[in-house]
């Protein structure tokens, strides 16, 4: 009977350690259950460029900017950076774009315009000389360098050898 008892304890204290110690298949079972939790607790809102119909289905009132189409790619940089929800829509007729945000992003979208005019001025403002202009200008100065070593008298010329 006492050997019974310990067998029933033996196969309790096996069991309890095998409990107690998690196999890979329990901790892989557990994480996809939080994963699957955390997932329906925060649904992503998706950041960037994105269709007029996503950004309406995501919720809040809508806002719209026009720019300019030249500059469009370069606004959609900075957008993406800053973490703004917009769609991008051509004007048919005209030469620019409308973009559409979110207003709850509005204050990153006046971040993110500022930030787009300064960079547009600075473009305007600190244009680098053409290509062309460049080559010009050095083929003139070595021209000009060329000329000034015409100019000035070979000193090393009588320093040669005299011939028979």
């Amino acid at each position: 009977m006492q050997e019974d008892l310990m067998k029933k304890q033996a196969a309790i204290v096996k069991l309890t350690i095998e409990k107690a110690v998690p196999t890979i298949s329990d901790l892989a079972k557990g994480m996809a259950s939080w994963l699957l939790q955390e997932a329906q607790k925060n649904p992503k809102i998706k950041v960037g460029k994105q269709s007029l119909e996503s950004l309406a289905k995501s919720g809040g009132k809508i806002s719209d900017i026009p720019i300019n189409s030249s500059s469009i790619r370069s606004f959609e940089s900075i957008a993406k950076l800053n973490g703004i929800s917009f769609s991008i829509e051509a004007n048919k007729g005209e030469n620019s774009h409308t973009v559409y945000f979110r207003a709850a992003d509005s204050e990153k979208m006046a971040a993110t315009f500022k930030e787009f005019l300064a960079k547009e001025t600075a473009k305007g403002q600190s244009k680098q000389p053409e290509f062309k202009e460049t080559i010009k200008t050095a083929k003139k100065k070595s021209h000009d360098l060329a000329q000034s070593k015409e100019a000035t008298p070979n000193k090393n010329k009588d320093k040669g050898q005299e011939v028979d």
